[in-house]
């Protein structure tokens, strides 16, 4: 399972933790010691070369349970 480390995001605002996040994520998928079976979450990461925006898609596969609490969502983990 990876996980963050306490100290990992340096951000000081949540758009720049979702990049930072972001970026930890595509690391994870590019090692193949981490991620052997070539699993994919991020299936496009542009940027706007004149405005600067960047734009992404993931999939996250997960189920979600219904209970007296509440909706529950569990995802899937995909890397070692």
């Amino acid at each position: 399972m990876a996980a963050l480390a306490n100290d990992a995001i340096i951000s000081t605002t949540v758009e720049d933790a979702l990049l930072e996040i972001l970026g930890m994520v595509a690391a994870l998928q590019a090692d193949t010691t981490k991620n052997p079976q070539n699993r994919t979450m991020i299936t496009s990461f542009t940027q706007n070369e004149l405005t600067g925006a960047i734009t992404v898609a993931l999939t996250i596969p997960s189920t979600v349970t219904h209970t007296a609490a509440g909706r529950v969502a569990n995802a899937t983990e995909l890397f070692l």
